[in-house]
């Protein structure tokens, strides 16, 4: 099978994923993996397709020509991670500027490589404000967790904000 990744943007509205869906499944390709959101009045995803070779180029065409969305599509390959070098961070705290870019600096100079980042910020109800909350899988060789841990923990003091690496 031959592996595309897809990446989208267009306006809000419905049916962008059943649009998609039905190309890939009219090309004989397999939905592997996504991750879609609405933000700021946009719908943005990004997805994993496995196609049988033959059917690729016909699939790619289809997907780019979807009216009312931007899309970019990229050939993909298979790259196992370790189970065990896998870890769970997580982030909570009053929103502020750069917390991302402080973590994904630490996160660089231990050696991870992130897999999944989700970020979001809401209404802090009991004390007013904005939380910002940060959940992340990464992938870091088990020799570099405690130089890891021992940054987020400095970032943690320095931002007033909770982190835990599982």
């Amino acid at each position: 099978m031959q592996l595309f990744v897809v990446t989208f943007t267009g306006a809000d509205r419905p049916g962008i994923v059943d649009r998609l869906a039905a190309i890939v499944q009219a090309h004989g390709g397999n939905w592997e993996e996504s991750r879609m959101a609405a933000l700021a009045g946009r719908f943005a995803g990004i997805l994993l397709v496995a196609v049988p070779p033959d059917r690729g180029e016909a699939l790619v065409a289809a997907l780019r020509a979807v009216a009312g969305l931007t899309v970019l599509v990229e050939e993909g390959e298979y790259t196992p991670v370790e189970a065990e070098d896998v870890w769970s961070l997580s982030l909570t705290g009053n929103d502020q500027p750069g917390i991302v870019q402080q973590i994904t600096t630490a996160l660089v100079k231990a050696g991870a490589n992130i897999i999944d980042l989700q970020t979001e910020t809401e209404e802090a109800a009991m004390e007013g404000g904005v939380l910002f909350r940060c959940i992340a899988e990464i992938a870091l060789a088990e020799e570099a967790v405690d130089g890891l841990a021992a940054s987020l923990e400095a970032i943690a003091t320095d931002l007033l904000v909770d982190i835990e690496l599982v």
